[in-house]
């Protein structure tokens, strides 16, 4: 689901118009326009005011459920997204990963440069940016923005880690194999 989607739906649920969110989140109209219309992608902090303008978090914005009406406990959006807290965090997780920016520029289809401004802090990111950014680097928003997550276990073990450190490794078709053969031994034990 796209950025343009999530909000779409998040219209449609509270039976707003582009203008009532306008008014709403004190974003003119005409930027709004060009998210909807012309798929430009909101940066953070606009995509912030947004969500301040329907009452709900960033978190509840990116959440798998994103039908929560109201304003959650777990962050008032007021906040503020530190992007060098946010880039040291991500170069931590991707050195973790044993990935160079540009197997990460790969994975989620940025520019290597861009991922280095964004881990020093010089550049923030679009919500469709750090999306990629939570999938390829297998982080929650949550984790990247705030640097603590909703969930009390870790979401990847070091186990997890080394894994995806020697997978990333392979070539493609190597990974695919590889892919194969731990399917094949997952069902075995399966059947035992």
């Amino acid at each position: 689901m796209t950025t343009t989607d999530i909000l779409q739906k998040l219209l449609d649920e509270r039976g707003w118009t582009i203008y009532r969110l306008s008014k709403e989140a004190g974003i003119p109209y005409s930027s709004l326009s060009n998210i909807f219309n012309r798929g430009n992608e909101p940066t953070l902090p606009m995509l912030k005011k947004i969500c301040a303008g329907m009452d709900i978090t960033l978190l509840d914005f990116f959440s798998e459920e994103t039908d929560a009406v109201h304003r959650t406990e777990k962050d008032d959006n007021s906040a503020e997204i530190n992007f060098k807290e946010v880039g040291a965090r991500l170069r931590a997780r991707r050195e973790a990963l044993g990935y160079s920016r540009e197997k990460l520029s790969e994975i989620v289809e940025i520019s290597a440069q861009f991922i280095a401004d964004i881990e020093a802090g010089r550049k923030g990111m679009s919500a469709a940016t750090l999306i990629a950014m939570s999938k390829g680097l297998s982080m929650s928003v949550e984790e990247i923005l705030y640097g603590k997550s909703s969930n009390h276990e870790s979401v990847i073990t070091d186990t997890d880690e080394e894994l995806l450190s020697i997978f990333h490794m392979l070539k493609p078709k190597e990974q695919k194999n590889g892919l194969d053969i731990i399917r094949l031994y997952a069902k075995s034990l399966a059947l035992r």
